[in-house]
Order: C-alpha cells, then sequence, then structure tokens
C-alpha cells in the first residue's frame, strides 16, 4: 500500500477504532487523535452529506467506490478514490473499512472538460479558479495573466466578477490563503515565522511578519463580529415564542427556544452540540435536501411535512427554514421553525372525504359544488365546476381573489364581493344569481350559494355550489 494511502476502520455507531500514518500527511492528524475519540460525521465535517448515500449503502452491505475532490491544509486540492467495504459478522455488518487514494496523476482532460472551453465565463470558472488558487498556495501565485488565458475570459473581467463574488481581489484572496495555512502551522509550532516566509516565497522575512500581522488583526475583528452575530441570533432563538432551534453549519444545535423543547419533548436533554440527526432523526431525514440549500444561503419557506408522532400516529410539520449569517456573506448555520399543523391537515381530508361524496350526488343534477379554506389557503372545485367554468382537469385553483376574477367585472363582481364580506364577518349564507365569463370567454349566469363555517368567531372555511341557470 501506498505510504499515502490512508485506511481507517469505523464501527457500527461511525466511530473510529483504526486509522493509518497517512492521515498526518494528508491532514496533519496524528492517528491518536482520532482512535475511540471521533465519529466519521465530524471527521468529514461538510462532506458528510455529500457522503452520506455511499456511507448509508456501506453499512447496508454494500461495497462502494466513488470519487471526491479533498481539500489538504496545504491548501492543494487532491481528487482522491474512496473505497467503503462493509466488515461482516456472519449476517451483519458491524463497521466498514475506508480506504483513501490519490488518484490525482490519473486526471485526463475529458470531454466535459473541453467543453468547459468554449463556454462564456460563468459560475463554474471562478470555482474552478478559486480551486487552482488553493492548489498553487505553497507554488506561488499563478497570476491574473495566466488565470485569465487558462480560463477564456478577459483579465478586467476576471478581476471584477471575482471581486463582487467573494469580496476581495484575487490576490487578496491568494495571500488569505496563505496566512491560513500560516497560522495553523505556527500555532502548532512546526514551523517558525522565517521558515514560512520561506515556504511563501517572501523575498523579506519582515513582509511576511506584517502581512501575518494584518491577518491577525482581520481574523479576531471578524472573530469579533462573529460573536456578536451569533449572541443575537441566540436571544433572538431562546426569547421567540415560537418553535425554532439554531444549528451550526454541521447540522449540531447551538440553543432552542423553550416552545422547541415542548413541542419535542425535549425540556430535559441537554441539546448543545449534538446533531439533528441524533436527537430527531425521522425529522432529518425528511428535510436533508431543504438544510443543505439553507447552507447554501436559500430560504425555504412552509415545506410540509409528513412525519410519525410519538405515539406513534401519523402527524404533519410545516417547515420554515432560513439560513443564518457570521457575517455578511458567509453561513453560520440554519434556523428552523416548525408548527404542528396536524389538526389542519386532518381537516383538509374531511373536506376532501365530504367534497368527494357531494360531488357524486351533485353529477347527477349537475350542480357543482366548491370549497375554500381560509385557514391553510386551500381549494377544490368538483368536475361540474370545473365544467361550468370551463377550465381544465389540471386547471390550479389559486386564492379567492383570483377565483373572483371569474365574476363579470361591475355589478356582478360587486354582489359577489359584499356578499362574501357579510359572512365573513358574521355567520349566515346567501343566495345570489351573477353573471359570469368562464375561461374560454363565455358569458353564463349562475346560482351562487354560499355557506360560512367559524370556529372562536372567526369565519374558517366558505363552500357552496354553483348552478348555471343559462348561457348567452
Amino acid at each position: 500500500m501506498n505510504k499515502n494511502t490512508i485506511l481507517t476502520y469505523w464501527d457500527k455507531d461511525q466511530v473510529c477504532r483504526f486509522v493509518n500514518n497517512a492521515v498526518f500527511n494528508w491532514f496533519g492528524t496524528l492517528p491518536e487523535q482520532m482512535i475511540n475519540k471521533i465519529n466519521l460525521r465530524d471527521f468529514l465535517g461538510q462532506v458528510y452529506e455529500q457522503n452520506r448515500p455511499f456511507i448509508k449503502a456501506a453499512f447496508d452491505g454494500k461495497t462502494q467506490v466513488f470519487n471526491s475532490m479533498i481539500p489538504t491544509p496545504s491548501g492543494k486540492v487532491l481528487n482522491a478514490r474512496i473505497t467503503y467495504v462493509p466488515d461482516f459478522d456472519e449476517n451483519d455488518v458491524k463497521g466498514i473499512f475506508v480506504h483513501v487514494a490519490d488518484v490525482s496523476h490519473l486526471d485526463k482532460p475529458t470531454f466535459n472538460d473541453n467543453l468547459k472551453k468554449t463556454l462564456p465565463h460563468n459560475q463554474q470558472s471562478l470555482e474552478d479558479i478559486q480551486q487552482a488558487l488553493s492548489a498553487s498556495v505553497l507554488t506561488g501565485f499563478p497570476g491574473i495573466s495566466n488565470l485569465a488565458k487558462k480560463y477564456y475570459v478577459s483579465e478586467s473581467k476576471l478581476k471584477r466578477d471575482f471581486k463582487e463574488k467573494y469580496g476581495v481581489t484575487i490576490f487578496a484572496y491568494y495571500r488569505n490563503l496563505q496566512m491560513e495555512l500560516a497560522n495553523k502551522y505556527l500555532s502548532s509550532k512546526k514551523y517558525n515565522k522565517n521558515q514560512m516566509a520561506l515556504m511563501f516565497n517572501f523575498s523579506n522575512p519582515s513582509n511576511f511578519s506584517l502581512c501575518y500581522k494584518k491577518y491577525l488583526k482581520h481574523r479576531q475583528l471578524s472573530v469579533e463580529i462573529n460573536n456578536h452575530n451569533l449572541a443575537k441570533y441566540k436571544d433572538f432563538v431562546e426569547q421567540s415564542a415560537a418553535a425554532v432551534a439554531m444549528f451550526d453549519i454541521n447540522m449540531h444545535f447551538i440553543t432552542t427556544s423553550k416552545k422547541w423543547l415542548k413541542e419535542y419533548n425535549l425540556s430535559d436533554t441537554e441539546l448543545a452540540g449534538k446533531s439533528l440527526n441524533a436527537v430527531l432523526p425521522n425529522i432529518e431525514e425528511k428535510f436533508r435536501a431543504l438544510q443543505l440549500d439553507s447552507l447554501k444561503g436559500i430560504v425555504n419557506n412552509y415545506t410540509d411535512l409528513a412525519v410519525i408522532q410519538k405515539e406513534g400516529t401519523p402527524g404533519w410539520i410545516r417547515l420554515d427554514i432560513q439560513p443564518w449569517y457570521k457575517n455578511i456573506d458567509e453561513v453560520g448555520g440554519v434556523l428552523i421553525f416548525t408548527k404542528d399543523i396536524t389538526a389542519l391537515k386532518q381537516m383538509e381530508e374531511k373536506d376532501k372525504q365530504f367534497f368527494e361524496i357531494l360531488n357524486k350526488t351533485n353529477e347527477i343534477e349537475r350542480i357543482g359544488t366548491w370549497y375554500q379554506n381560509l385557514i391553510t389557503n386551500t381549494a377544490a372545485w368538483s368536475k361540474i365546476t370545473r365544467e361550468i367554468l370551463e377550465v381544465d382537469d389540471d386547471y390550479v385553483i389559486s386564492d379567492l381573489e383570483a377565483s373572483l376574477k371569474f365574476y363579470k367585472e361591475g355589478k356582478s363582481r360587486d354582489l359577489v364581493k359584499s356578499s362574501l364580506n357579510k359572512v365573513f364577518k358574521k355567520r349566515g349564507s346567501f343566495d345570489i344569481e351573477v353573471e359570469l365569463i368562464t375561461a374560454k370567454k363565455n358569458l353564463k349566469r349562475i346560482r351562487l350559494i354560499c355557506y360560512s363555517e367559524f370556529q372562536n368567531d372567526k369565519c374558517e372555511k366558505i363552500s357552496g355550489v354553483f348552478h348555471d341557470i343559462g348561457s348567452y
């Protein structure tokens, strides 16, 4: 086995039980710092989510082989071939062997690589340039002119687009990568400043010292900003009346509101530092894709998920997942707002069942039925109603305001609006005759009957019938 090939073993709880010395060459980590002390999720960090399908398959007993780009502390990005091999105890998997080999020397241009050269400068190009800078931390700045030629973009556009995306110039970004690596080596006392200056090709060690001091000052300022923002988010979450939890970039709990603890029966559980998967695996599994989007800065509002409640009965929760930021452009983790909407979903299901029965009855009389749930903002029209309005079966019913546009503007639409306003304010019904214009622009006169349903003095639902009493 090549001395730079990593071999590790992880038990069924994904805890490291063996690792060879090659891990030090890749990551600067000694085997004794890992064995019996670290789990696979923490070791892989953000990469864990990308590798989760392979990890799961391996623990299900299937060997996995795939390639992945792995950044090393030196700043170099290696193309690694990773193999997961299940370790069986009779028919059960008791752990997995992980074999990681550097196959960068096998890289060859592919059709897709050649295709990229014909494409205009884009987001992918900027990410490729970022990787090129990381890979050349120890070999010297590649030069803006060389980068522009390699990625088929003008120098001015490259500099402008890079600064817009990353907030600094290309050289400043490169220098910062060097200082991050220098800080790691100096903090661990592997090298001194003179050695680092030589390693990074500084002509004068004093220039390196000035650059490093500037980096430390900026880093301290960033830490203070990050801590200030973290404290503000924590205060918001802990004082919130909603069920909300705050997670770091690895989806480990930072803090929660009291309502979150109460809703998930976790009041006596210490959550800080624990992963969501370990505490609520049923929920975590459902919205993994959404949380990955949020870590990229994408807001996912009001996603409804089916779950199994602690009593073992089916239920529903509504998720609102938002990123929180360490600073202006760095996502620190996610905020997850949840609400139990089981009762609302059950109400919807009852509405649908009743609606289906009513439809079958009214098809005989050519009477259309409809309902609008004002709480869940859902609606349904029967087959006959759709036929009267001359809309397709797959026509999407939007909100009540959109439905009103079918009524002829003027007297008819005004009458429907005023009638609805009355039943919204006071329990009751109305029975009116109005004109409407169908989706196919045909004018019809219909009889519209509406009934209101109230709960706690608030109108929650309206329903009724359509009766076509004449076309023109």
